[in-house]
């Protein structure tokens, strides 16, 4: 939770590199996110006069001011980084920078803004969900955009106000408006890129996306997982090169568990999610659920990977199976958990309703790493999540309420807490007692004890 701000420079033979280590392959370190969250009124990432830096594989949080703002500089680099929440994602002024496998996402305003005399160069990015501009060039600026996707931004995708405004081979769609001040340019593509989900921004099969890059050797030579580029002898757009094929598995009330679970009919389907938590699932399956209300305990037991979570999602608007839209709720018999995530790394769930008993916690990860627990309503446990023995989560987008003890609960672990709603929970809303945990663009608010309760370790 700081600004940083760097004093050195390097040279354009000997940059100086600033690299997280997501995965914990060079330092023997647990895997998981690097964050460098901004304080209110200030950068998450601030260069000003620094030259022949680089920066990867970080994770910008911006607050009411830009994620990233790079002032009067040469030789910048930003790789494999994810941006977001800031008023504006990177803003460039007066500078030499080069964007390579960005994820700019979810800001406030323009994601990508050139300006002065700037010139900024943006290979494979995935730039989405933002409020504004997609990209935005102005004054004397030049900004040159080649193999990225621009989608569903608030405003306009590529905007050109004056300057110079260069982009070839991209996904440009479903923005407010494509275009402004310019047109499409060679090798673009209007069509929808098959996101994996909504907040997913890696690419299904059949995307428009997949090997319809020009060739970016020496500049883009792995994506923004570490996944070696091109993988199918063509690049990838955006930031994320499609490198295997899943399989979407479906689960629906009427579905059969003797089913092989590969179709969205009751013939095809299985009919519980807890079978489906056990099965021989591969890195990077999906496995969507129908409305309905499924019984017991859902004992995970597979495992995915870095670059392919196994991912459970809760099909609440019926647009990914062809079901009917409804609430999809997972809720626990007497005395048990409806959730139990232990040692199982890299799963996801989505989108559920996680009703507990009131006789156990409602989720309970313990030592699994790269959990992700995003747009779920959890209530009527003991705790509403805990996270313990060493286990690595990120809960996002999520509602913990009228549990009948904490919230959440970092007892031995480490957790990530964004843009969470964490309310009338009978003891702390967030309580960490030993591990770390970032708590971020959340509402805390009518918990019987403390909001935040800061007992032991790091928030």
């Amino acid at each position: 939770n700081e600004q940083v701000t760097p004093n050195v420079d390097g040279t354009s033979g000997s940059p100086i590199r600033f690299i997280g280590d997501r995965s914990g392959t060079v330092s023997g370190w647990s895997a998981g996110n690097v964050v460098l969250q901004a304080p209110t009124g200030r950068r998450a990432l601030y260069i000003n006069t620094d030259d022949y830096l680089e920066f990867s594989g970080f994770h910008f949080v911006g607050s009411n001011l830009q994620a990233v703002l790079v002032y009067p500089s040469t030789g910048i680099r930003l790789e494999s980084c994810d941006i977001t929440s800031g008023a504006q994602g990177i803003y460039c002024y007066n500078t030499s920078v080069t964007l390579v496998n960005l994820l700019d996402h979810d800001c406030a305003s323009i994601a990508v803004y050139s300006y002065g005399t700037s010139t900024t160069d943006i290979w494979n990015c995935t730039i989405a969900n933002n409020s504004h501009d997609g990209l935005r060039t102005n004054n004397t600026s030049v900004a040159t955009m080649t193999n990225c996707i621009v989608a569903n931004n608030g405003a306009v995708g590529i905007r050109h106000i004056n300057g110079t405004t260069n982009h070839s081979y991209n996904v440009i769609y479903g923005n407010a408006a494509d275009y402004s001040g310019t047109s499409a340019g060679t090798g673009e593509i209007s069509s929808d890129p098959l996101f994996v989900t909504s907040s997913n921004y890696r690419l299904q099969s059949g995307s428009p996306a997949v090997d319809a890059g020009t060739n970016a050797g020496g500049i883009v030579d792995t994506d923004f997982d570490s996944v070696a580029r091109p993988f199918n002898g063509s690049w990838d757009m955006g930031c994320f090169e499609k490198s295997s094929d899943f399989t979407a598995y479906y689960v629906r009330p009427d579905g059969d568990n003797s089913n092989d679970g590969t179709g969205p009919s009751a013939a095809d389907a299985w009919a519980s999610v807890a079978f489906a938590a056990t099965q021989s699932l591969s890195p990077g399956d999906i496995v969507y659920v129908q409305a309905g209300t499924y019984y017991g305990t859902v004992f995970v037991g597979v495992d995915g990977t870095n670059t392919g979570p196994i991912q459970f999602i809760a099909d609440l608007t019926g647009a990914v199976s062809g079901w009917t839209a409804g609430k999809v709720t997972l809720q626990a018999t007497a005395g048990g958990k409806v959730l139990d995530i232990d040692s199982d790394d890299y799963v996801e769930f989505e989108g559920f309703n996680l009703e507990g008993d009131g006789g156990d916690d409602a989720v309970d990860i313990d030592a699994g790493q790269g959990v992700v627990v995003r747009r779920c309503e959890i209530s009527g446990g003991v705790k509403g999540i805990e996270v313990d023995a060493g286990a690595r989560a990120t809960i996002v987008n999520c509602l913990v309420r009228d549990n009948t003890s904490k919230g959440i609960n970092v007892k031995d672990g480490y957790a990530e807490i964004w843009h969470c709603t964490v309310v009338g929970n009978q003891s702390d809303g967030i309580e960490v007692d030993d591990g770390g945990a970032v708590v971020a663009n959340c509402i805390v608010v009518n918990n019987g004890d403390a909001g935040i309760y800061h007992n032991a370790g790091k928030i």
